[in-house]
């Protein structure tokens, strides 16, 4: 159990995935990876609305609207993504590998920034599920 993202439609997300291809996260993972993002941008996610505080999001950054969506359902359209993927990975390539975690979300982080640009290539939403 946990959040996967698949491209184009729902039924997409009733495929066997391809652990080597596709993002993955358990839920309390890809909180994980959303807070690593966050500090890397200086937001403190428990302020923001969401997560426990009253903070509004500016969206001064493209990955804001990766951090302010649902971790359970919805999508990002291919548009989100052509503006997210570029941030997500200029962020991305600035972490250390320091623990097993750490090196997971680099690597998912990254096939996520690939599955992004896929969806931006064919015109596809990006499907949390």
């Amino acid at each position: 159990m946990g959040l996967d993202f698949c491209k184009r439609t729902k039924e997409n997300c009733e495929k066997e995935l391809d652990p080597d291809n596709d993002p993955h996260w358990s839920y309390g993972g890809f909180d994980r990876f959303r807070r690593h993002i966050a500090k890397s941008i200086g937001i403190d996610l428990d302020v923001m609305l969401g997560f426990g505080g009253d903070r509004s999001w500016e969206n001064k950054n493209p990955v804001e609207m990766l951090l302010n969506h649902s971790d359970c359902d919805g999508e990002l359209s291919s548009k989100e993504c052509e503006e997210i993927a570029p941030e997500l990975e200029k962020i991305i390539l600035t972490w250390k590998e320091e623990s097993k975690e750490e090196e997971y979300d680099i690597t998912v982080g990254l096939l996520l920034v690939a599955a992004m640009r896929e969806c931006v290539r064919e015109g596809a939403d990006l499907i949390f599920c």
